[in-house]
């Protein structure tokens, strides 16, 4: 699930590329910046790398929802549904000489959510086919330290970037549901042994 929200961000960012750039190529990418082993992970550049950077439970629904339902007189028994926030970094991966334009591209990403905070499946038909119900971004701004160890932990150098926080991804296993039979077959008579 949080692939496919990833994709659909991407897919999407792609359009208002070529839309507001005249962009005839892919210019977003969903990718690390850093292999394991240190080395870049993308080869080409001049491109806005999306990366999950984090994610969070939602702690104001955590243990909500309906864990017991009623069914043919019985009950099913479904794990409570994980409720998730993403921190996603959109970061402009462009050569030295490219500085203006990854600037530029950073400014677009955030004239795209400025215009589009909140994407659900009655208005984009590509979430139609996917889990996803709807993600609403916001920007996130971390305070000076934090974004210095996001940077180390990537184990990156900066670049221009801007990070949103992508609410709210649930989680529904609805494989994992047992069902419960109802009480049945008991005697009026029977007395208790």
């Amino acid at each position: 699930m949080i692939d496919e929200a990833i994709k659909f961000i991407e897919k999407e960012l792609n359009g208002f590329f070529r839309i507001r750039l005249n962009s005839i190529e892919d210019k977003a990418v969903a990718s690390a910046l850093v292999n394991q082993d240190g080395s870049p992970a993308l080869r080409e550049e001049n491109k806005v790398i999306i990366m999950l950077v984090d994610l969070q439970e939602e702690g104001v629904l955590k243990n909500t929802g309906v864990q017991h339902s009623l069914r043919n007189g019985g009950f099913v028994k479904s794990p409570l549904p994980v409720h998730l926030n993403l921190y996603v970094l959109f970061g402009a991966y462009f050569s030295a000489g490219n500085y203006q334009e990854a600037l530029k591209y950073v400014s677009e990403v955030i004239r795209f959510f400025q215009v589009r905070t909140v994407f659900d499946r009655s208005g984009f038909p590509a979430l139609q086919n996917t889990s996803i119900e709807k993600l609403v971004f916001e920007m996130y701004h971390p305070d000076y330290q934090a974004r210095n160890n996001l940077w180390s932990t990537i184990g990156a150098k900066y670049i221009p970037s801007v990070i949103y926080k992508v609410k709210m991804l649930t989680i529904r296993e609805e494989s994992m549901a047992q069902e419960i039979p109802g009480i049945s077959g008991l005697d009026k008579n029977s007395e208790p042994q």
